[in-house]
């Protein structure tokens, strides 16, 4: 009798445990698979967003979160038939039509990206993060003016947005409007003062406004920040040729090519400087290495100072 009360009592459990496991609703798959995003195991979330879409194929934000998920392993193509089947089942969201025209620019279809984003936009004005992000895409494509349309926008929506300052700046420094530049870049690091970034930028922007002593604060302090940025050597480097001092300017270069063997503005920047500090063998060494990384420029440089006899 007792066996059979533990053989009962054994069944009653395992049956209590497959209908505990079988009841479970989407919702829950969803949320396992949010937090397996979270966690950056995307292949689990899949499977369980699977799993949420298998008992309810009508749930939106399911398809929305296994688009996310396959975008971070870039199978762009599935994510974005992901997030159309969202959109089709909650067309009024805009955030869809952002998220999804952010995975077309990642499948290299920019027309279908600003499809997108004009759509979202229609259906929400006050997203600044979509209109900062469609400026530095117009920044992308040398639209300046347009780019700033943009930021202005996300300025009025978000006075406080770092990122949309910077980037107006960068399409002001590009229109050779330094000074607004500057002041865009000022405010920026107002916001993040901490930020190397912003720091390299302003430096760069005060080169071409001649305070080359302002500009050396700024580029040290962005490399102090951060000492593994190419970039940043190669502004320093720039700003010792405006100031004729050639062999450090060379040493900024080679620090930066130290970092990122395959910059070939920096390898440029470099045989410019030999050649003013009349080091052609080297300058010309610099020079096939350009050429080799594809740079044309470095071809007519070869021609004019190299012997190719």
């Amino acid at each position: 009798m007792k066996k059979l009360a533990k053989s009962i009592l054994c069944l009653l459990m395992l049956l209590f445990t497959i209908f505990n496991i079988g009841c479970k609703s989407d919702t829950y798959y969803v949320n396992s698979g949010r937090n397996k995003i979270l966690k950056k195991d995307y292949k689990g979330a899949i499977e369980d967003l699977d799993i949420s879409i298998k008992i309810n194929s009508n749930a939106w934000q399911a398809y929305a979160d296994r688009a996310l998920a396959k975008e971070k392993l870039n199978d762009y193509e599935s994510s974005l038939l992901d997030y159309s089947k969202a959109i089709q089942l909650n067309p009024k969201e805009a955030k869809l039509y952002f998220l999804r025209g952010l995975v077309k620019y990642l499948y290299k279809d920019t027309v279908g990206t600003f499809g997108d984003f004009a759509i979202s936009i229609s259906l929400n004005h006050n997203n600044a993060e979509i209109y900062t992000i469609r400026g530095v895409l117009k920044n992308a494509k040398k639209e300046y003016p347009n780019a700033i349309s943009d930021f202005d926008s996300a300025l009025i929506i978000n006075p406080n947005s770092a990122e949309a300052y910077a980037s107006r700046g960068d399409a002001k420094y590009n229109l050779k409007d330094y000074k607004n530049a500057l002041e865009d870049y000022d405010k920026a690091i107002q916001i993040e003062p901490k930020s190397p970034f912003f720091l390299n930028a302003r430096g760069r922007i005060k080169i071409e406004l001649k305070d080359y002593n302002n500009a050396l604060i700024d580029i040290n302090k962005a490399i102090e920040i951060k000492p593994n940025a190419a970039e940043f050597y190669n502004n320093l480097g720039k700003l010792k040729m405006e100031l004729k001092d050639y062999n450090d300017a060379i040493t900024q270069f080679s620090y930066a090519i130290e970092i990122k063997d395959n910059y070939t503005e920096a390898y440029l920047n470099k045989a410019d400087a030999e050649i003013k500090s009349a080091k052609t063998q080297n300058a010309c060494l610099d020079l096939n290495k350009a050429k080799e990384l594809g740079d044309k420029e470095a071809e007519k440089l070869i021609k004019k100072f190299c012997n190719t006899k």
